[in-house]
């Protein structure tokens, strides 16, 4: 008696387990929500159907529109949700109000609209089942500037943008041939001659060597007079604005956090340069793009030289050959003098996110943690 007691009510235990198992995951089943956009593009259901077994697939005409209010009875009964358009997420995210579980993703350009559109649909079902996958918060790097900054420039725009930026900024203009230059009346700030040979560093931390390089006597007089130049200076800034016109002084100039270029005969640009020089004064973070695994790296495994696709396709030159792996370059500043008395963290500080050192190694020693174009220190600490 006992025993069929006991075995009646495992029964039902098991029973009311699997059927709570059962209610708990109905309640995480995601929702893909796919628009054709005004029938815009084909939507092949079931190639998304059998991408994504383990959500259900709502499809509409104009979910942003005239369908909207089906999207919001989706969104109040909290269920998490993935919708298959970017161009209005701030009305979907507007609509769902504070809620969690809602992502998006582009299906439109990368797949709906592009020439293959009609077999689209398995890469539809991927990038959906792509972006339900939880992302972890990436780490970030710090990058500091006191706000010292060199204008390297070939004329009097030169000084002109100096002069700009002198009340917000510690200033130094460098001209690269200051021919016809006429001195101040007052030195507001250091003005010199030099061509840079070779720059390094980034936002907080640039490193030049300057050929050329003179101070201008006292006595210019009419045009500047300058002393004995010499070749090999050396010199340190927080931030690098070149209007010199000459070629960039880093590879993917664009992308290189606290460099910043404009064409010298382009008065508007230069304005635009000055304005967002005179903001990169603080503390910054960025994300730390990539995460390097050292005992997966094959660069020279066995004292032999093997691997070199990320070194190779690193357009920042964000990765350099360590011993028998390879690791960020600015870590090798830690065997340098310390900068303002102190030997900060390098890593991390040169890269940009272009991603292609993840896809490189053989053996997947990188890892893109933080996918996507970088957009640089664009997080300001307060």
């Amino acid at each position: 008696m006992r025993l069929a007691q006991y075995n009646a009510w495992q029964g039902a235990s098991q029973v009311g387990w699997q059927r709570a198992s059962m209610e708990q995951s109905m309640a995480d089943r995601r929702t893909i929500l796919v628009c054709s956009c005004d029938d815009t593009m084909p939507l092949d259901m079931a190639a998304l159907a059998r991408g994504c077994p383990a959500a259900d697939i709502v499809v509409g005409r104009q979910l942003c529109r005239a369908e909207l209010d089906r999207f919001r009875r989706l969104a109040a009964s909290g269920v998490p949700m993935t919708v298959g358009c970017t161009q209005e997420a701030p009305r979907f995210r507007e609509t769902a109000g504070e809620r969690g579980g809602l992502s998006f993703v582009n299906l439109r350009e990368t797949a709906g609209w592009s020439s293959e559109a009609a077999r689209a649909g398995p890469k539809m079902a991927a990038l959906a089942a792509a972006a339900a996958e939880p992302v972890p918060e990436p780490s970030y790097v710090h990058l500091e500037s006191s706000g010292v900054i060199l204008v390297y420039g070939c004329d009097e725009s030169a000084i002109e943008a100096g002069n700009q930026l002198r009340e917000h900024l510690d200033v130094t203009v460098m001209v690269t041939a200051p021919k016809e230059l006429a001195p101040p009346r007052i030195s507001e700030f250091p003005i010199a001659k030099g061509t840079i040979r070779a720059a390094t560093g980034y936002l907080g931390a640039f490193e030049i060597t300057v050929d050329d390089y003179a101070l201008p006597v006292p006595s210019s007089r009419g045009t500047f007079d300058f002393e004995q130049a010499r070749n090999g200076a050396r010199s340190r800034c927080d931030i690098l604005l070149d209007v010199s016109g000459g070629p960039a002084l880093f590879p993917a100039a664009d992308l290189r956090d606290g460099y910043i270029r404009a064409n010298p005969r382009d008065r508007a640009a230069v304005l635009d340069a000055v304005l967002r020089a005179r903001d990169l004064v603080g503390a910054f973070d960025k994300p730390r793009y990539v995460a390097f695994t050292a005992d997966l790296c094959a660069h020279s495994r066995s004292g032999i030289v093997g691997c070199r696709r990320c070194l190779d396709l690193c357009p920042t030159s964000a990765i350099a050959p360590v011993g028998r792996s390879c690791r960020d370059r600015r870590e090798d500043l830690r065997r340098m003098r310390p900068v303002r008395g102190r030997l900060p963290d390098r890593r991390g500080r040169l890269c940009v996110a272009f991603g292609r050192c993840a896809d490189a190694p053989i053996a997947h020693a990188l890892d893109g943690v933080s996918r996507g174009r970088g957009r640089g220190a664009d997080r300001h600490v307060p």
